[in-house]
């Protein structure tokens, strides 16, 4: 249905919403509308919330973003990746990302809840 991303440049963070439906063409845009935003910085962390989203991504497609991102991040690395999942569907969702998307991050864990990924984010690295 949507993905949604703001940047907050004081806090060096990409926080990105993704809810409902989402499909692949969505997933590939957004890394499109990331690899044209030059506002943000190298090595910027990003939190990914996914507590919304009611789609579960095939390998395939999951192979497609990472080759997405993995475009995005050899002209800009990022920093750390927090995901947000807080039910079986969207943790499920979030480990999968995290097998695929891992190398392409400094770090990837996947949190249940936002305040307990948002200080980690927040913890010095």
């Amino acid at each position: 249905m949507t993905i949604t991303y703001t940047y907050q440049p004081r806090k060096r963070r990409i926080e990105t919403l993704c809810e409902g439906e989402v499909t692949l063409v969505e997933v590939l845009n957004h890394f499109h509308l990331l690899s044209l935003d030059r506002t943000i910085a190298p090595g910027a962390d990003v939190l990914l919330d996914i507590r919304t989203l009611t789609s579960v991504p095939e390998a395939v497609q999951l192979e497609a973003a990472t080759g997405q991102l993995k475009r995005v991040t050899s002209a800009r690395p990022l920093g750390r990746c927090a995901v947000v999942a807080d039910d079986a569907l969207s943790q499920g969702v979030g480990r999968m990302w995290e097998s695929f998307a891992s190398t392409h991050f400094s770090a990837l864990r996947v949190f249940a809840s936002i305040v307990d990924a948002e200080s980690w984010l927040d913890a010095p690295w």
